[in-house]
This record gives C-alpha cells, sequence and structure tokens, in this order.
C-alpha cells in the first residue's frame, strides 16, 4: 500500500510549483493612462474620467480588474467602459478601458493601484499593475459663478440735522424692539426652557418627523430633502457626541466615528446614509420614494442605536462614581 501511495505524493508535490507560479506570474507590460477634464478642473462631487491602455498584443483574452479588495476611497467608480473605435483601426495597438469616477474628499488624494489579470497566447494567467495616481480634489464651487462685489466707497460726512434724525429714528427702533419683547416675554421664555429641555435624541427625531411630514418631496425638493436629512444626522451627533459633525466631509467623520465606536454595522449604515445624501445634495442622483422611505427609517435606526450608546455610558460613570 505505501508502494503506491509514496509514487502519488511525489507527483502532487512536484506539480504544485508549476500551479503557484502560473497564478503569481506578473507581467513586464506596462499601463498608461490619461484624465479628462484636466487633472487642475477635479473638483469635489464631479465626475472625471481615466482611461488606461494596456497593449492589445500582450494578451489573449479575460481580462479582469480587481476593484473589489483594493480600497479606492475617497473614489467611487461609478462605471468601467472598453471604448471600442467605430471602425475597425489596423494600427490600434491598445484596449482602452474608461473608468468613470466621482470624488468625496478634497486636497491631494491617490488613486490606488489596480490590479489586472489576463492569458497571454500561451494561455497562461499573467498579472499586471496600473500606477498610483496622484490628483488634486478641488472644492465644490458654484457653476453660475457670481462675481465679487465691489466695494461701496464710504460715506460722506453727514451734517448735523440728518445725524440727528437717525439717532431719533433708532431710538424709536429700540423702544418698539423693547415694547414687543416685554409683551411676549412669557411666551417666548418659555419656549426657550422648552426647547433647552429636550435632549439632543428628542430634537433629532422631531425633526425627522416634521422633514417626513413637510412637503419638499411632493414638491419635487428631493435634493433639499435630503440636505435636511444630513443636517439632522449629522447636529444630532455633534450635539450627543460632541463632535463637530456639520463642519467635516463625510469620510472625516466616519473615521473620527470609528475611533469611539466599534459597532461596524452602525458605521456601515451611517455611511451608507451620508454617502447617498451627498449624490442626491450634488445632483448626481434622483431618489425613489422607496430610496426615501429607507433613508427616514436609517436615520431612526442609527440615532436610536447612538442614543442607547450614550445612555449606557452614562449609566457606567454613575457607577463608577459610586
Amino acid at each position: 500500500m505505501n508502494i503506491l501511495i509514496r509514487p502519488l505524493l511525489l507527483t502532487i508535490l512536484f506539480s504544485l510549483p508549476s500551479i503557484t507560479w502560473a497564478q503569481e506570474n506578473e507581467s513586464n507590460e506596462t499601463i498608461e493612462y490619461s484624465i479628462s477634464p484636466s487633472t487642475s478642473l477635479i473638483k469635489l462631487a464631479e465626475p472625471f474620467k481615466i482611461t488606461f491602455e494596456i497593449n492589445k498584443n500582450s494578451y489573449s483574452k479575460n481580462l479582469k480588474i480587481d476593484t473589489a479588495t483594493q480600497n479606492t476611497e475617497p473614489f467611487e467608480i461609478l462605471s468601467i467602459t472598453e471604448l471600442v473605435p467605430k471602425k475597425e483601426d489596423p494600427f490600434q495597438k491598445n484596449k482602452k478601458l474608461e473608468f468613470n469616477i466621482i470624488p468625496f474628499d478634497i486636497g491631494i488624494a491617490t488613486f490606488p493601484v489596480l490590479s489586472w489579470t489576463f492569458q497571454n497566447e500561451e494561455g497562461k494567467l499573467l498579472k499586471i499593475k496600473s500606477p498610483a495616481i496622484t490628483l488634486n480634489i478641488l472644492p465644490y464651487t458654484n457653476k453660475e459663478g457670481k462675481d465679487v462685489l465691489d466695494i461701496h466707497p464710504p460715506f460722506e460726512f453727514f451734517s448735523l440735522w440728518k445725524t440727528l434724525l437717525i439717532f431719533f429714528l433708532i431710538v424709536l427702533i429700540i423702544m418698539a424692539i423693547i415694547f414687543i419683547v416685554k409683551k411676549k416675554s412669557a411666551r417666548i421664555i418659555q419656549r426657550i426652557r422648552t426647547k433647552r429641555e429636550r435632549t439632543p435624541y428628542q430634537k433629532a427625531m422631531e425633526n425627522i418627523r416634521i422633514l417626513s411630514a413637510s412637503k419638499l418631496w411632493t414638491e419635487g425638493k428631493q435634493k433639499k430633502f435630503y440636505i435636511r436629512l444630513s443636517d439632522i444626522l449629522r447636529i444630532y451627533i455633534m450635539d450627543e457626541l460632541s463632535i463637530t459633525a456639520p463642519l467635516m466631509t463625510t469620510n472625516t467623520l466616519l473615521k473620527t466615528l470609528k475611533a469611539d465606536n466599534k459597532d461596524i454595522e452602525l458605521l456601515i449604515k451611517v455611511k451608507e446614509l451620508l454617502q447617498f445624501s451627498d449624490l442626491v445634495k450634488f445632483a448626481k442622483l434622483k431618489p425613489t420614494e422607496e430610496e426615501r422611505d429607507l433613508s427616514l427609517t436609517a436615520s431612526k435606526e442609527i440615532i436610536d442605536r447612538f442614543h442607547s450608546y450614550q445612555m449606557q455610558k452614562e449609566k457606567a460613570l454613575e457607577v463608577d462614581k459610586k
């Protein structure tokens, strides 16, 4: 029995290196690229294109690009399209793939190295890597581009009677304001006290209810609807967790939340909701009513879970004090 097994094992062992070599063999070919628009014009939340070119003679078939395992933050790959010429060009030596990409952060960012696999004419599986591309992402700007207003010339010196008239009007305005404030002071003070007594959790839930009942959606103002929903969540995080969420980009906020919260499922929900809101905010997609309802439900779940964590922390602190 041993006499039969031993040759079989030797055969398997000697065959393994050739299999591993076929899987890990790397090609010496390089991948060229071009960017549209120019790198000096790439802006936050505005799609741009990178066209990669690979020599047609270096591969035979089954060209694949590995984007799933690559960390492409802060970029989102919207689509990958093969550029096929209208007419067969015998001088066209390169295969062109166009990546449609949208950036979600500003400043210097690097589009990562991507791994490409293909089979050559001999049927061997080869690997090739595209280069890392460093880009400078500009802030989002209003496309209407209003000019800077001219500075008004200094006021002329007023005569004495004009000065007295203005002073008299100011006094009348101040007296009118004092009268109105005194008349409605009880109501104002009561409203202020009520607002101060509400917790960040109560404020957020009330604001979501008001937003859900508003007419923004029925009036076709989906963009304003999602801007308001994103603001409600960011303000709640600021009030509840003492994080300046309204001033942060989505990626920066997620990194800050990761440092203090290990609930991966919760962080994924926050990322999905804020990134979806960003796409709607910059008019990159139009949400459906079903997506709107899912967003409202997700925002409530996120706030509920953050609130639960804060309550647990407060109870733990009270126990430690005792």
